[in-house]
C-alpha cells in the first residue's frame, strides 16, 4: 500500500464537503477525476470509504475510523512544510523575534544593533506584542524566537532563562531599610512608615 497525499486530500475533502462536486471545486479536479482517486484509494486499502446514493454521500464505518488518521497525516505534512520554510529563512538569514512592547522599545534596539555587527547578513524582524502574546506568536509560527517573562509553557515550546531583571527601591537615606543590600517584598509590605516607594527595573 502506497497512498499519495493527493489521495488523502481527496478523501478528507469529500468527507468535509459530502459532495464530489464541491470537493472537486475545492481541489480543482473534475468529478470523474476525484471519483477515480477514491476508487483507487479504496482498491489499495481494500475497504469501502463512502456509501454513495444519487443524492447523498456518507462515510462508511471504515471511512469514519480512518478519517482522523488521514487528517493527522495531512496536519503533519503542513507542519513539515512550515518547518522547512523556517529552515530556509534561517539559512537565508532571516529571524522573526517576538518581544513585549516595553522590551522592544527599550533594550532590544541596542541588542539587535550589536547582533547586526556580528552577523551582518542576518535580517532580524522585530514583532512587538503584548507580554501574553509572545508565547502564542511562537506557537503559531509567526515568530521563530520569543523573549518574555517566565510563563507556564506547553510541551511544544522550549525555553531557556536569558537574564534576570532585578528591581530597585528608591527611599530616603534615613529609612531603616537602607542598611540592607537586598530587600524582600515582604519587608516592603511591613514597612508601613515608608513615605514613598518607587520600583525601578534594572537598565
Amino acid at each position: 500500500m502506497n497512498l499519495s497525499l493527493r489521495q488523502l486530500r481527496a478523501f478528507v475533502m469529500i468527507a468535509d464537503c459530502r459532495s464530489f462536486t464541491k470537493a472537486g471545486d475545492e481541489l480543482f479536479l473534475t468529478q470523474s477525476s476525484l471519483s477515480g482517486l477514491i476508487k483507487e484509494t479504496e482498491k489499495q486499502l481494500d475497504v469501502k470509504l463512502f456509501d454513495r446514493t444519487t443524492r447523498q454521500i456518507h462515510l462508511t464505518d471504515a471511512g469514519k475510523r480512518l478519517l482522523p488518521y488521514a487528517r493527522r497525516i495531512l496536519d503533519e505534512v503542513r507542519l513539515f512544510d512550515h518547518q522547512t520554510q523556517d529552515l530556509k529563512d534561517f539559512y537565508q538569514g532571516k529571524i522573526r523575534l517576538a518581544v513585549s512592547q516595553q522590551l522592544a522599545a527599550s533594550g532590544m534596539p541596542r541588542l539587535i544593533h550589536k547582533f547586526a555587527t556580528i552577523y551582518p547578513s542576518v535580517q532580524v524582524t522585530l514583532l512587538d506584542c503584548s507580554i501574553e502574546e509572545v508565547i502564542s506568536r511562537v506557537q503559531s509560527l509567526d515568530a521563530d524566537i520569543g523573549i518574555g517573562p517566565e510563563r507556564t509553557l506547553g510541551s511544544d515550546i522550549l525555553a531557556d532563562e536569558l537574564f534576570a531583571s532585578p528591581f530597585y527601591v528608591v527611599l530616603p537615606t534615613t529609612h531603616a531599610l537602607t542598611k540592607y543590600s537586598h530587600i524582600a517584598w515582604g519587608s516592603l509590605k511591613m514597612s508601613v512608615s515608608l513615605p514613598c516607594v518607587v520600583i525601578l527595573p534594572k537598565d
